[in-house]
């Protein structure tokens, strides 16, 4: 989306943030369980919620640094299922 913008290329560009919305409201925050995640999956569905926020201005105002913004807010949380991924996966009965 960031090169899309910086291009002037609209099309692509609003459909490469409307793709991270998608992940964000239909994957991330779909999956949350607000029951069992007590205040992890509240403050989580949050910071989902204000990513999406904040790609919506991106896309409206053509300002890649609100993409910088949500890409230094969501990178940790990626980072750490990455890290995780293995040792989650080595429990799993095949």
């Amino acid at each position: 989306a960031r090169l899309a913008m910086t291009a002037g290329e609209i099309e692509p560009k609003c459909r490469q943030i409307g793709r991270a919305v998608r992940i964000l409201d239909e994957g991330l925050i779909a999956a949350l369980d607000m029951e069992a995640g007590g205040e992890i999956a509240l403050n989580l569905r949050s910071l989902y919620q204000y990513a999406v926020l904040r790609l919506t201005w991106s896309n409206l105002r053509n300002d890649p640094a609100l993409l910088d913004e949500v890409e230094r807010l969501i990178r940790p949380l990626r980072e750490a299922w990455a890290e995780i991924g293995p040792q989650v996966s080595d429990r799993v009965p095949a």
